[in-house]
C-alpha cells in the first residue's frame, strides 16, 4: 500500500554521467541500451579511458563507472530548471503556486525570468532565505546538494512553498504528497521520512504519520522494526558499517524475521572533495530503483564488506540487474548520506496509482511549438519515442501531453489507436494523416450552430452514448424527460436492437418523437462541448435548432423545449406532408418559381434556398429548374407543409408558451427569423418562438452577423455538416467544424469528435483537458523534453558571456 503522506517526488531533470537524460541513465544502467562514449567535460579527470563505439556493445556501464572519481555537472543549470518545470506541467499551462528553487539551479532563476515567453512571474518564486535558526544552524557545515535537498522538504512541510526544485543535475521535482495527487503527478516515490544530524543535534524534517519511529532513529537503524509487508533496498554511500550495526540491533531484537528481498550493498563514490559528490545522482538511482521496481547491478563494490556475517545470506551483491519481485508487498528504499559528522537520512516508499478507466479507442497526440521548425523538431523527438516506448499506455502518453506542457502557436495533432500508429503517422511516410496549422485569430471565438429538421437519422451519436458517460447521462436525463410525456424511450428508439430496429424505425419517423430526439441529441452534445471547454460566443439556430440555441442560451429549460419540441412534432404530424426541393437560386430568382402549394422554407445562402411544397407541385418545381439549367435536389423523406397549419394549433402552442419561464439569453443568439441578435423582448414573447415555428429560415441572414462580430470559426452541434457548407457559401473567411458525421458518412462518431477537438485546438481554442479525462485516472508520464528555440537561444548567450 503506497504512503499517503509524505513528499512526492514528481519529477527528475537533468544529465547524469555524460547521459542525454534520465532515462538513458537507468536504461544503460540496468543494461537495457548499449554504452556509448559519454561526454569528458562531465568528469573531474580527464583521464577516461577510451572506448571506441564499435566496442559499445561489450562493455557494461558499471565497468565504466568503476574507473570514475567524482561526477561534477556540466554547465546546464539554465535548461535543467527549465525541464524540472516542463516535467511538473510548470512551464506556463498550469497555475504553478509558489516555486522554490535550491542549489546551484537558484542561479539560472533570475535568467529566466528575464525572458518574456517564459509564462512563470517572478513573485511566483520564493527566496531560499525562509529558514529557522535550528535548520539554518544545522544545514550549515552540509555539502551544498545535501543542505539543498533538506531545505526543499523543509520549505514544503513548513508551507513556505508548493513545489520545491533540489539538486543541480540531476534536479528534484518536490511537491506534498495530497497535492501532488490532487494535481494528477506522476509521483516516481514518496519521501515518507528525512531526517539530518550533524554531532549530536538532529532534526525530523518529514515523516509520515504512519511512521512508527522518529525519522532520525528508524533510518539510522534503516532495518529495525519495518514493516512486515516491505521490500526493502539500501543505497548505502558508506562502507556498510551501519548496516551492519543496525542488523546486528535487530537480530537482538527480534526473533523472527519479516520477508526481505535480496539486498545489494553501494560504498560511497570515491571523492576528494565532499562538496562535489553527487547526491543528487545517488539518489536518484535509488528513487529510480523503487519507481522502476526493478534493482540494478552494484556498480562500486568489488566484495561482500568483512564487518557483515557470512550468516546474513540475504546481503549480497546484486552482479545483474533484476525485476524486484513481491505480491502484496510495498518496496521501500533507504539512503543514508554522511561527511565528516554531517548525515542526511532518507526513506524512500514506493507510490502505486489508482487504477486507470477504461481508455478511449481513439488517443489524441497534441505537438506545438513557436517555429514550424521548432514543431518539426518535437515530431521527431517523439517519432522516436513512440516507436522505443511501445509498453506505455497511450491515454497516458496524450494525457501527459496535453496537460503537462504549455502549447505554442504551431500546432500538430494526430490520432491514432497504438504506439506504433503514432510513429507510423509521425514518419514523412504518413505525414498526410497529421492534421495541422496555426492558432487564428480572435481563435476562443466560436459559434454554435444547430442544424433543425433534416439532418436526424437513426443511431446518430451511438458511439457516444456507449463510450463517453457525460453524453450518455446527459442523453437518459432527457429520454427520461421525453418519456413521461409520450411513452416513448428515445434512446431505445435511437439505438435499438437489431431485431427492434423496425419498430425504431416507425417511432422515429413520427414528427412527435424526431424533434424531441434530435433536440436531445444537440442538447448533449452542447454540454459535452461545454464540458471540455469549448464555449460558445454566439449561437445561431437553423429551424428546430433555435430551441437547442435557446436551451444554451437560457431562454428554455431542457425540461420545457423538449415539451415545446414534443407539441409541435404533434402539430407537424397532423399537418398536411410535401417534400423539400434545394434549389442553387438566388431568394429574388426564387420568387419566379413561387405559386400555390410552394413555399420558400430557407434561405441557406445567397445562392441557396430551400422550397417546401406539395408533392405534386414539388415534381413541377423540379421540371422547371431542370428547363431553366438551375441545380436542385429533392431531399429524402416528407416535411410538414407549414401553409396547412390551423391557426387553432399555433394558438394551443402558444398557449402552453405562456405557461413557461422565459428569460432573457445570457449568451448572444443569432434569431432565424430575422436574423439579428434576438432581443430581451423577442426572447420572453411566447409570440416569437410560434412564429419561430412556422417562419421562413433566414440562416444566410444570420451567419453574416459573425463577420461583424468578429467571429471566425463555427462548431455543428449536431449531426451531419449542411450549416458548415451553408457558412462556407457566405463568402466569410470562416473556419467550420462538424461534431457528428452526416447520414453518409461512417467514419464513427468517436473518431469524428475526437478530430473536431484536434482541430479546435490547433485553430486555437482552450479545452479543458482535465475534464475531458473525467473519469479516468491518468497518470502524466515524464514525457521527452524539446527545448524551446528561445531557451537554446538564452543558454547560448549566457554561455558566451560567461553567465552560466
Amino acid at each position: 500500500m503506497a504512503a499517503r503522506e509524505g513528499l512526492a517526488i514528481v519529477a527528475i531533470a537533468g544529465k547524469i554521467f555524460g547521459n542525454t537524460s534520465i532515462e538513458a541513465y537507468w536504461n544503460r544502467l540496468i543494461g537495457r541500451f548499449a554504452h556509448s562514449e559519454p561526454n569528458k567535460s562531465y568528469f573531474w579527470h580527464t583521464n577516461t579511458p577510451h572506448i571506441p563505439s564499435q566496442q559499445s556493445t561489450s562493455v557494461p556501464f558499471r565497468n565504466l563507472l568503476q574507473q570514475q572519481d567524482v561526477f561534477v555537472p556540466g554547465n546546464g543549470d539554465l535548461k535543467t530548471l527549465w525541464e524540472a518545470l516542463e516535467r511538473a506541467g510548470y512551464t506556463g499551462k498550469r497555475p504553478a503556486g509558489r516555486i522554490a528553487v535550491f542549489g546551484k539551479l537558484e542561479t539560472a532563476v533570475q535568467p529566466l525570468l528575464q525572458e518574456k515567453l517564459f509564462a512563470i512571474r517572478p513573485a511566483q518564486f520564493v527566496p531560499s532565505t525562509a529558514q529557522t535558526p535550528q535548520i539554518s544552524e544545522l544545514l550549515e557545515s552540509f555539502p551544498a546538494e545535501l543542505r539543498s535537498i533538506a531545505l526543499a522538504s523543509w520549505y514544503l512541510e513548513n508551507n513556505f512553498c508548493d513545489i520545491a526544485i533540489a539538486g543541480d543535475a540531476p534536479a528534484l521535482v518536490l511537491k506534498k504528497y495530497d497535492v501532488a495527487k490532487a494535481n494528477d503527478d506522476t509521483i516516481l516515490a514518496v519521501i515518507s521520512a528525512l531526517g539530518i544530524r550533524t554531532g549530536e543535534s538532529a532534526i525530523t524534517i518529514s515523516e509520515s504519520q504512519n511512521a512508527t519511529h522518529s525519522s532520525e532513529k528508524r533510518l539510522a537503524e534503516f532495518s529495525h522494526n519495518l514493516p512486515e509487508q516491505s521490500l526493502v533496498y539500501v543505497e548505502m554511500p558508506k562502507s556498510g558499517d551501519l548496516l551492519h550495526r543496525s542488523w546486528q540491533n535487530r537480530r537482538a531484537n527480534s526473533a523472527e524475521l519479516p520477508l526481505w528481498e535480496d539486498l545489494p550493498v553501494h560504498t560511497q563514490i570515491k571523492n576528494k572533495d565532499a562538496e562535489s559528490t553527487n547526491y543528487v545522482a545517488q539518489l536518484t538511482k535509488l528513487v529510480l530503483t523503487v519507481h522502476q521496481r526493478m534493482v540494478p547491478p552494484g556498480i562500486w563494490i568489488r566484495e561482500m564488506n568483512p564487518l557483515i556475517n557470512s550468516d546474513i545470506e540475504k546481503f549480497r551483491d546484486n552482479p545483474e540487474p533484476r525485476a524486484w519481485l513481491g505480491l502484496g508487498c510495498e518496496r521501500r528504499g533507504g539512503a543514508v548520506f554522511a561527511v565528516g559528522d554531517c548525515t542526511l537520512q532518507l526513506e524512500i516508499t514506493e507510490h502505486s496509482p489508482e487504477p486507470a478507466g477504461t481508455p478511449r479507442p481513439w488517443q489524441l497526440m497534441t505537438f506545438s511549438g513557436e517555429t514550424p521548425e521548432e514543431l518539426q523538431r518535437q515530431m521527431t523527438t517523439f517519432q522516436a519515442f513512440f516507436r522505443d516506448h511501445q509498453h506505455l499506455e497511450l491515454a497516458d502518453i496524450a494525457f501527459s501531453l496535453q496537460t503537462g506542457r504549455p502549447f505554442s502557436r504551431y500546432r500538430a495533432a494526430i490520432l491514432a489507436q497504438d504506439t506504433g500508429e503514432c510513429a507510423a503517422i509521425l514518419s514523412e511516410k504518413q505525414s498526410g494523416k497529421r492534421m495541422s496549422g496555426a492558432v487564428a485569430k480572435n481563435a476562443t471565438e466560436t459559434a454554435f450552430l444547430f442544424p433543425g429538421h433534416g439532418s436526424a437519422y437513426l443511431a446518430m451519436a451511438q458511439e457516444l452514448y456507449e463510450s463517453e458517460p457525460f453524453f450518455a447521462e446527459r442523453m437518459d436525463e432527457y429520454a427520461k424527460i421525453i418519456a413521461d410525456q409520450t411513452g416513448t424511450d428515445i434512446c431505445d428508439m435511437l439505438y435499438p436492437n437489431p431485431a427492434d430496429f423496425e419498430n425504431a424505425f416507425a417511432k422515429f419517423n413520427s414528427f412527435e418523437n424526431y424533434q424531441p430526439a434530435l433536440l436531445a441529441v444537440e442538447m448533449a452534445l452542447a454540454e459535452l462541448w461545454r464540458c471540455w471547454g469549448v464555449k460558445p460566443k454566439v449561437l445561431i439556430g437553423h429551424d428546430l435548432g433555435e430551441l437547442s440555441a435557446a436551451v444554451v442560451g437560457g431562454v428554455f429549460s431542457a425540461k420545457n423545449a423538449l415539451t415545446l419540441a414534443i407539441i409541435r412534432g404533434k402539430i407537424f404530424d397532423r399537418a398536411k406532408k410535401g417534400v423539400i426541393i434545394s434549389a442553387g437560386i438566388s431568394e429574388s430568382a426564387a420568387a419566379d418559381f413561387l405559386e400555390k402549394g410552394c413555399e420558400i422554407a430557407a434561405i441557406h445562402s445567397d445562392r441557396l434556398i430551400s422550397f417546401i411544397c406539395t408533392k405534386t407541385v414539388g415534381k413541377q418545381l423540379c421540371r422547371k429548374l431542370k428547363h431553366a439549367n438551375i441545380w436542385h435536389k429533392q431531399l429524402p423523406g416528407e416535411y410538414p407543409v407549414v401553409g396547412s397549419i390551423s391557426p387553432k394549433q399555433l394558438q394551443q402552442l402558444q398557449a402552453v408558451l405562456e405557461k413557461m419561464q422565459l428569460r432573457a439569453p445570457k449568451i448572444p443568439i443569432i434569431s432565424a427569423v430575422s436574423g439579428n441578435e434576438l432581443s430581451h423582448a423577442e426572447a420572453t414573447n411566447p409570440a416569437y418562438w410560434v412564429t419561430q415555428t412556422v417562419a421562413v429560415v433566414q440562416f444566410s441572414r444570420a451567419i453574416k452577423q459573425l463577420a461583424d462580430r468578429q467571429i471566425y470559426s463555427t462548431l455543428e452541434v449536431g449531426p451531419g455538416h449542411t450549416l458548415g457548407a451553408f457558412a462556407k457559401q457566405s463568402d466569410l473567411d470562416i473556419a467550420t467544424f462538424a461534431s457528428l458525421e452526416s447520414l453518409l458518412e461512417r467514419c464513427g462518431d468517436t473518431l469524428c469528435v475526437l478530430r473536431t477537438l484536434a482541430k479546435l485546438w490547433i485553430n486555437g481554442a482552450a479545452i479543458d483537458w482535465d475534464n475531458f479525462y473525467e473519469g479516468e485516472s491518468r497518470r502524466r508520464l515524464h514525457l521527452p523534453v524539446v527545448q524551446p528555440d528561445w531557451l537554446n537561444a538564452l543558454s547560448q548567450h549566457l554561455r558566451d558571456s560567461s553567465i552560466l
